[in-house]
């Protein structure tokens, strides 16, 4: 005798737990751009804005902030990875970015794009990118921050949708 299962996994997420979620990252980025007094107030709302849009259209993979020193040298990081299957994850509010006064530093965001965003053509891209508020280069970088050691920090969810963020310090 043999038994059978099937499984089939719905999205039960919408546009506005997608913004919820997001709306967590950006207290998270103006916490830090306030504590190490490395960006505005304007311009934290602006990044927010920008990658709050981005996740909205399904386009994003994960966020990393970092601060370097007046050297270039990373001494801390955070990893805000997407997750479309965040049902059983506890939620969490923000904090743990109260990050160090850097006087001369710098607070970087990188962003990494779905495949959702690798499937547009060009022109789709271009003309998602004029909705932005901020100009995007492209970088490459080793977003696991190799000479410092990750944690695992907290959740961000809201039906299914869901921002898990690391720290390394």
């Amino acid at each position: 005798m043999s038994a059978t299962y099937s499984e089939s996994a719905t999205r039960t997420f919408t546009i506005a737990d997608v913004g919820k979620v997001l709306d967590c990252f950006a207290a998270e980025i103006d916490g830090m751009g306030q504590s190490t007094g490395l960006r505005s107030r304007e311009n934290t709302k602006a990044v927010a804005a920008d990658v709050k849009l981005m996740a909205q259209q399904g386009y994003l993979a994960e966020v990393n902030l970092y601060l370097k020193d007046t050297n270039g040298v990373t001494i801390r990081a955070a990893k805000y990875k997407v997750s479309s299957d965040g049902a059983s994850l506890s939620g969490s509010r923000p904090g743990n970015y109260l990050w160090p006064r850097t006087s001369g530093g710098k607070l970087c965001v990188h962003v990494t794009y779905s495949r959702a965003w690798w499937n547009l053509s060009e022109t789709q891209r271009a003309n998602f990118k004029q909705r932005l508020g901020l100009q995007w280069g492209t970088l490459d970088l080793d977003t696991s921050f190799p000479m410092l050691t990750r944690y695992s920090d907290r959740n961000y969810v809201s039906n299914g949708f869901a921002l898990q963020k690391s720290v390394f310090i």
